[in-house]
């Protein structure tokens, strides 16, 4: 049947390949699948079949399965807009960080 060829599915692949690779620079939404909103930098560790991927967060935090709909690679307009919007959010929070 067609039930492989989802929407998601398409979202998950390009040109049949993963969409995104192990040691890939990234920014995921933190818990997308139940409602997180924000997002972070980190690395790809592991690509799945599906598309998902195991993603290691620069602040030490570590997510299994991230669906690629809460992945953005690093460069990308949709990163680009994530980063403006975490910016917006959380710019005191980072000026707080880095002047430690």
């Amino acid at each position: 049947g067609s039930r492989g060829a989802t929407a998601a599915g398409a979202t998950a692949t390009a040109g049949g390949r993963p969409r995104f690779r192990a040691k890939q620079r990234v920014r995921g939404k933190f818990q997308g699948d139940i409602g997180g909103v924000n997002w972070f930098r980190g690395t790809v560790v592991a690509v799945h079949a599906d598309g998902s991927c195991d993603i290691n967060y620069d602040d030490g935090d570590e997510e299994k399965s991230v669906a690629p709909r809460f992945i953005r690679a690093l460069g990308e307009a949709g990163a680009a807009a994530a980063d403006e919007a975490e910016e917006a959010e959380g710019a005191a929070e980072e000026a707080e960080e880095e002047a430690e």
